[in-house]
């Protein structure tokens, strides 16, 4: 009670004053706060998992595709293989023998077999 008798009421009120407008201002900016930090790492999480959802199809669909490619460049390499090594074994044949139809003086027969 002395408390009161040497205080003016003035002092008193002004610090209790203070005191409700910190709780009425401050407190409800920080719990404002609180609840903005609270949504954004609910949504940080929630395009977290998502994105990670989204990553996984992409990989598996990758996946499917590449297995795919693998299976038919094989295919396609096999069949360029067997087009092309008729040719390949002709131009071999081809200049393997020109010394030998040089040697017996044949390069006029050859050109007449091979222009028709």
């Amino acid at each position: 009670m002395a408390f009161f008798n040497h205080t003016p009421v003035g002092k008193t009120l002004n610090v209790f004053a203070k005191d409700f407008d910190t709780i009425d201002d401050v407190l409800h900016d920080n719990f404002y706060q609180f609840w903005i930090l609270i949504y954004t790492f609910y949504d940080l999480i929630s395009i977290v998992v998502i994105f990670a959802w989204i990553m996984i199809g992409i990989l598996i669909l990758f996946a499917i595709v590449f297995y795919f490619y693998l299976i038919n460049a094989a295919i396609i390499k096999m069949h360029l293989g067997s087009s092309t090594s008729t040719v390949v074994s002709h131009t071999a044949e081809t200049l393997t023998g020109l010394s030998v139809e040089r040697a017996f003086n044949k390069e006029n027969k050859f050109l007449e077999a091979n222009q028709a």
